[in-house]
């Protein structure tokens, strides 16, 4: 496997430069945002990127965690949700699974992560919060709920 330990800097720099190489008509430099799962914007900064993936494959030894940031990385437009980069580096990890199986590792704890994220946006911090958003959305039955509500303080 080749050594990427001495490529993450250049490739931070130069995808830095990637962001900001759009103009305004004052020549000035435009940066790239990307869309949190609040709504609001906020610049780019693909070190978050990297780290995530970095991070989620620290003990698989055959994976090359900066292949999977840089097709995510490639994937950035301005205005891009986290989603769609979460999901980017996902589909990335799950597509790699033919040449390393060690990639569906990644892809599911970056899977992981995702559903996470996802759940405390919508205001679930536990199990009996789960159940009551299941039982509102039609997908638990009322006895199920009526047991979590009565047993959910034990």
């Amino acid at each position: 496997m080749e050594n990427t330990a001495g490529r993450v800097g250049d490739m931070e720099t130069a995808t830095m430069n990637q962001t900001t190489n759009q103009t305004n008509e004052n020549q000035e430099p435009v940066l790239m945002r990307v869309k949190k799962r609040d709504g609001t914007l906020e610049p780019v900064d693909v070190t978050k990127i990297i780290r995530r993936v970095t991070l989620n494959s620290e003990d698989l030894r055959f994976v090359d965690p900066y292949r999977v940031a840089i097709k995510s990385i490639s994937g950035l437009y301005d205005g891009a949700t986290t989603k769609e980069l979460d999901n980017l580096s996902i589909q990335t990890s799950a597509m790699l699974i033919g040449e390393e199986p060690q990639y569906s590792r990644l892809a599911a704890r970056l899977l992981g992560i995702y559903i996470d994220e996802e759940v405390i946006s919508m205001g679930i911090h536990n199990f009996a919060e789960s159940i009551e958003h299941g039982f509102a959305n039609g997908l638990i039955a009322e006895p199920t709920r009526n047991f979590v509500a009565q047993h959910g303080a034990v």
